[in-house]
């Protein structure tokens, strides 16, 4: 792109009739690779979007996971989850799930629990 203002200035001192047809080509050849380029990024973000929310929804499948069958017995006689679990979840909940996968994952899998399908 910072070819262009150069190329143009080399155009407007050329000296002819097709002096103005050239800027013209000079300027839908940038404007083309312009859109081009927006075109590609806004086709590629929807997928960086998707896989953070196909991380978190993994992350919250593990965090119910362990929830449910991992921990110590409370004081009412319910599963209580470890500080460990607790900070694990927290970390899916803050959006840094892949501390919170990893860790939630191992705990799992520490247990024998097969974990579910990502």
């Amino acid at each position: 792109m910072d070819l262009l203002p150069a190329l143009l200035t080399c155009i407007k001192a050329a000296a002819g009739p097709m002096r103005h047809e050239l800027q013209q080509e000079v300027r839908m050849y940038g404007t083309s690779w312009t859109l081009l380029a927006l075109a590609m990024i806004v086709a590629v973000l929807p997928f960086g979007t998707r896989a953070q929310n196909d991380d978190a929804a993994y992350c919250r499948r593990l965090a119910d996971l362990a929830l449910r069958y991992t921990g110590s017995a409370g004081a009412e006689g319910r599963l209580a989850p470890s500080p460990m679990t607790r900070a694990a979840i927290e970390d899916c909940n803050r959006g840094n799930t892949a501390a919170g996968i990893a860790a939630l994952e191992n705990l799992l899998r520490s247990s024998g629990f097969t974990l579910p399908s990502r």
